[in-house]
């Protein structure tokens, strides 16, 4: 990576491991590694969404391909398809738990570490 690269957190987040840190909301951070080899299966980021600006996307490293996943804020519920969260959090942990995809072959796609 050349230069210095700053990031504005866009969402509180606690940790959820020891070696984790809790970040602030709009707090500033540096990103170390912008490389694209440093993703591993399971790592994903939640960003916003290119093609709806009020919207969310979460960005997903999957075998073969990433994966991108609308996220819609209605009446300040976060919502994929037809599921629907009270906050960013809650639809985390619920797709580290269930698959927020299956393909045509069974296999199936959770959230495993969330990039920093």
């Amino acid at each position: 990576m050349t230069g210095e690269v700053i990031v504005i957190a866009k969402w509180d987040y606690t940790a959820q491991q020891d070696q984790e840190l809790d970040i602030q909301k709009n707090k500033h951070l540096w990103l170390l590694d912008d490389s694209k080899t440093w993703w591993r299966e399971g790592d994903f980021l939640i960003r916003d969404s290119e093609s709806s600006p009020s919207d969310f996307s979460v960005s997903l490293k999957a075998s073969g391909q990433n994966r991108h996943f609308k996220v819609q804020l209605v009446d300040n519920v976060y919502c994929i398809g037809q599921r629907r969260f009270p906050g960013m959090d809650e639809l985390v942990e619920h797709y580290k738990k269930a698959p927020i995809f299956t393909n045509e072959h069974r296999e199936k796609l959770y959230l495993v570490r969330a990039l920093q």
